[in-house]
């Protein structure tokens, strides 16, 4: 929270320091919108105002607003602005980056300013960025890059793709990206290429902040195009044990129609593909998404996703934390997945999906999901169709979510461990089981209370371990299970098997025929003041 406090203060200090006394124009070093390269001229501009300190100024002549250049290189500090309408364009078949930020301790500004990509005439493999941003600093100083109120289009591969050098013994500062105000629109999907653009990438941990800004890649897309990923964190080495996590912060945005659905490259909306901590994705709105939305890596921790509203998703489902494939594999730890909404979906509501591991101690660990919306989950195919799926998590709280209409089960865990908690719950329309917790519940000590679960079709709340891997204790109290659909010869409320102890408690079941449980395998059964009708 002082973190995010920090960069909005950034950007009000910002706002009224930037005035126009103290400038250095770029027409005053020869730039004109009606040359053809005004590449000279701008470097020359931004060489003489960092050293005079001066703010540089990308002004609207008589002649335009539009400047064409190759790329320009920024190595220290400086403030950028510009009026309304002020665009750098990169030339054609430059086939390049339009500008490159690199340094030491940098400080750097840049406001009101358009950046065109131009990539309809830098060629097809061109995977050039718009800003190529490379930085280091010391203890003593962060490097920070500010961008205000700017838009970015038609980029090839990435309108701003940020790099923190690796040399972290010598260089352990923070480097910080903040994006603030500014658009993104309309870049290319290279649905041929074998690379993925994307609008954002960070990269080998910095800390990226991107907060009410607005993200579309400027056409519908569907099940036969692939379309892009809007902010990616990645990590450069082979192994990423030898590269720090990535910060990220995305608050108050915009996206619109994005998403990469390739089976063979899919990356989410925000796809924080690499390990990730400390890290904040809130009160955003994503529409259209081409892929899963929201898409985290189970070896990430202190990942805060809440307040998100996802709708019309056509594929691979809403929220996923998924396995990585590269070391480290395990340490995962405190996830927080609160007051989303999920509606419309293909492919599943919410899914938590650690590593798979033998060892209990390496499962992702400490997963809270509450007051969650999960609405109108529809299967991908023959697979998902759930609304909140947790597999290979230890210790998880499941609480005051609403789920409903849905085309598999409404709360499925498999093989979670330790304590597991899902309560006051309300499960609608599920196509299959209400609650299912199933296989490898080893030792786990389960509560499930104060849950309503109404019209799914089989069983309401069912706990299924196995005789190899029996659960420490299974409590059921206080639920409402109604209206359970008769299905393939089965119709129970409640069902438990394989735990060394089983509680049943003042649960109701109520219009679901004769067979209110089932149990077997427990060791000790406990059923009482219950109310079967």
């Amino acid at each position: 929270m002082k973190k995010t406090i920090y960069f909005y203060l950034t950007f009000i200090i910002l706002k009224s320091s930037l005035s126009l006394a103290g400038t250095i124009s770029i027409t005053d070093y020869g730039a004109d919108p009606l040359s053809g390269d005004n590449t000279t001229a701008i470097q020359n501009a931004i060489n003489a105002a960092i050293q005079s300190g001066d703010t540089l100024y990308i002004p609207c002549t008589s002649n335009g607003c539009v400047y064409i250049t190759r790329t320009v290189n920024i190595q220290d500090n400086l403030r950028i602005v510009g009026d309304i309408g002020s665009t750098l364009k990169l030339k054609n078949d430059t086939s390049s980056n339009l500008m490159n930020i690199y340094g030491t301790n940098l400080n750097i500004i840049i406001y009101n300013i358009t950046f065109d990509g131009n990539y309809t005439r830098q060629g097809v493999t061109n995977s050039g960025n718009i800003i190529y941003v490379n930085l280091k600093s010391t203890n003593s100083a962060k490097s920070h890059i500010s961008f205000y109120r700017c838009s970015f289009i038609n980029q090839s591969f990435s309108s701003i793709n940020f790099w923190r050098d690796s040399d972290y013994t010598n260089y352990p500062g923070d480097v910080i990206l903040t994006v603030f105000e500014s658009k993104f629109i309309n870049g290319r999907d290279h649905a041929t290429n074998s690379y993925v653009p994307r609008f954002i990438s960070v990269v080998d941990g910095g800390i990226l902040v991107v907060t009410n800004s607005f993200f579309d890649l400027g056409i519908d897309i569907d099940l036969n195009n692939v379309g892009m990923p809007a902010i990616t964190s990645v990590n450069s080495a082979s192994y990423w044990t030898d590269r720090l996590p990535n910060k990220l912060i995305i608050k108050n945005n915009y996206f619109n129609r994005l998403g990469r659905g390739n089976a063979d490259a899919m990356l989410g909306v925000v796809d924080l593909y690499a390990r990730a901590e400390d890290s904040i994705i809130e009160n955003n709105v994503f529409n259209k998404s081409n892929s899963r939305v929201i898409s985290v890596k189970s070896n990430s921790s202190n990942v805060i996703i809440r307040g998100n509203n996802i709708i019309n998703t056509n594929r691979a489902g809403c929220i996923l934390v998924e396995p990585v494939s590269q070391a480290p594999y395990t340490n995962g730890k405190n996830f927080v997945i609160e007051g989303n909404i999920c509606k419309d979906i293909t492919g599943y509501g919410i899914l938590v999906n650690g590593y798979e591991t033998t060892s209990d101690n390496d499962f992702l660990k400490n997963v809270n999901i509450s007051a969650n919306i999960v609405e109108n989950i529809y299967k991908s195919g023959t697979s998902w169709g759930s609304g909140i799926v947790a597999i290979d998590v230890r210790d998880i709280n499941i609480n005051n979510n609403t789920v409903k209409y849905l085309e598999a089960h409404g709360l499925w865990g498999y093989k979670t461990r330790g304590t597991i908690n899902i309560s006051n719950n309300s499960v609608t329309g599920s196509s299959s089981y209400g609650i299912y917790l199933s296989s490898g519940l080893n030792n786990s000590i389960i509560n499930i209370a104060n849950n309503i679960v109404d019209s799914a079709y089989a069983f309401g709340i069912i706990i299924d371990s196995s005789s190899g891997n029996l659960s420490n204790e299974v409590k059921i109290s206080n639920n409402s299970v109604n209206n359970v659909q008769y299905y393939g010869g089965y119709q129970y409320c409640y069902r438990s098997s394989y735990s060394n102890l089983f509680i049943l408690h003042n649960n109701s079941c109520i219009n679901s025929g004769t067979n209110y449980f089932q149990q077997f395998g427990n060791t000790t059964v406990k059923v009482n003041d219950n109310s079967w009708q």
